[in-house]
């Protein structure tokens, strides 16, 4: 949304499409594998719906992701940045595991979920929506 108000509209569909893609590819991955929590250790928190992949990872790779790719495209120093990105986002993928609602593989598949649709966003749409706003 600050995106588009800067004039940025691009980016600003971009972080969107990112975030919402990202939300309905992993409800779409639970429901076909329909994998159930780990059952080894009860659960610190109580999650209800399907275990495979971790919408936690997914979301946060995309959305961390983005907003880093965001980032960098004002200005911000890029180490700096995917520093930043790569340790919340490792941290929230391994709390799932921590608080036995996700399986290691759950996580390790919400993690590639969500940086292969960032990548996609990233690549494909940038390149179609500068055709439509050129």
């Amino acid at each position: 949304m600050l995106m588009s108000w800067r004039g940025d509209h691009e980016g600003g569909a971009i972080v969107i499409i990112t975030t919402i893609g990202t939300l309905i590819l992993t409800a779409l991955l639970k429901i076909a594998a329909s994998r159930a929590r780990p059952d080894v250790l009860p659960q610190l928190v109580l999650e209800t719906s399907f275990s495979f992949p971790s919408g936690h990872s997914a979301s946060s790779a995309a959305v961390f992701g983005i907003l880093g790719w965001a980032a960098v495209r004002y200005g911000a120093p890029k180490s700096i940045v995917w520093v930043f990105v790569a340790v919340f986002v490792g941290l929230i993928g391994l709390s799932r595991i921590a608080l036995a609602v996700h399986w290691p593989s759950d996580v390790l598949a919400g993690w590639l979920l969500g940086t292969g649709w960032l990548l996609v966003c990233v690549s494909c749409l940038r390149r179609k929506l500068t055709s439509w706003w050129a």
